[in-house]
């Protein structure tokens, strides 16, 4: 089994450039970096994932053995902080899984890295380690499996491209405008009783407090809505009755890197009796993004058919998907 060695992301930056360029020429060759076919600046994007990835508090993981004696694989183990305040666990996340060689060769190195990160975990008392892998990424998906991950939900991606030639244009039935603090109370309370396909509620250790988890997660973006960090809109019958709710954040990693302007990353429910509800919060979103910003993202669990179905109707592009596993040390 190839060894692995394992380091701080503080210490790593230390070490020998010729050292770091290596991993760093590794990471960039990732095929699987999220917004890797949106045409943005990749080089600059790519940037700032690394000086991200080798960030405070994460660490590195290596194995040798690649072509010509080089690294064979990378992983990168972050801290869950969000999701460990909420549940009062240790969880920690395998946030990239890189490997030199392609396919199926790849599976050695990925997996000696996995049962490193399995073990490390163990010794520090982590609770939940989790990963979220691209689909097409055997050798990761394979290590994962056989050391003993669960798949815990499958998540697919469509975008919307400023200006792009829509399949299908569907009639707003409903107001949307942007939430205020009246609306609170619906939101908080919609949001814990809509979501049950996601990976908290698919996980029977979880599952108890995870509708607890969305209320305050579309809690905390009202807050910051009032910031300008994110931004929540509200569909509303003809007489003023909320029907649901559809938030975005606006990507600042990627405005900052390479100056384009992609929203997404939020939640999105509706009451079960407002039919056309939800067309008429992504007909708000996809006007929003011909005004002001480049690419919307949509996602979702690939078992929540619904909006994949209207965004497949609309002629929404499918950006990929990512399998979500979670393994309790």
């Amino acid at each position: 089994m190839p060894k692995v060695n394992m380091i701080s992301a503080s210490a790593f930056l230390k070490k020998s450039s010729c050292s770091c360029n290596r991993l760093r020429e590794l990471f960039f060759k990732y095929p699987y970096h999220r917004c890797g076919a949106y045409g943005i600046n990749r080089e600059a994007f790519l940037e700032a994932l690394w000086r991200d990835a080798a960030g405070a508090g994460n660490s590195f993981l290596t194995t040798d053995g690649g072509v010509s004696g080089g690294t064979a694989g990378i992983a990168v183990l972050v801290p869950s902080a969000w999701d460990s305040a909420y549940f009062g666990k240790d969880i920690k996340e395998i946030r990239y899984l890189i490997t030199a060689s392609t396919g199926l060769d790849g599976y050695p190195a990925a997996r000696s890295l996995v049962k490193r990160a399995v073990s490390w975990c163990r010794n520090v008392n982590t609770d939940l380690l989790t990963a979220r892998i691209d689909v097409n990424d055997a050798p990761a998906l394979y290590a994962l499996s056989s050391c003993g991950f669960a798949l815990a939900d499958t998540i697919v991606t469509f975008v919307y491209r400023r200006g792009s030639r829509l399949r299908g244009k569907f009639r707003s039935l409903y107001r949307v405008r942007h939430a205020s603090h009246s609306d609170s109370a619906f939101l908080e309370t919609l949001a814990e009783k809509a979501f049950s396909k996601d990976r908290f509620h698919r996980d029977r250790r979880l599952n108890a407090s995870a509708g607890g988890l969305f209320r305050n997660w579309i809690a905390d973006a009202c807050r910051k809505t009032s910031s300008g960090s994110e931004c929540v809109l509200v569909a509303c019958r003809n007489d003023g009755r909320q029907a649901g709710f559809l938030s975005y954040a606006l990507d600042k990693e990627c405005l900052s890197a390479c100056g384009s302007r992609i929203i997404g990353r939020g939640l999105s429910a509706v009451t079960p009796d407002a039919a056309g509800a939800y067309v008429s919060l992504v007909n708000k979103i996809l006007e929003l993004t011909d005004e002001k910003y480049d690419i919307a993202e949509f996602s979702t669990q690939i078992t929540n058919t619904e909006p994949v179905r209207i965004w497949q109707k609309m002629g929404l592009e499918f950006a990929g998907a990512k399998h979500t596993f979670h393994k309790w040390i």
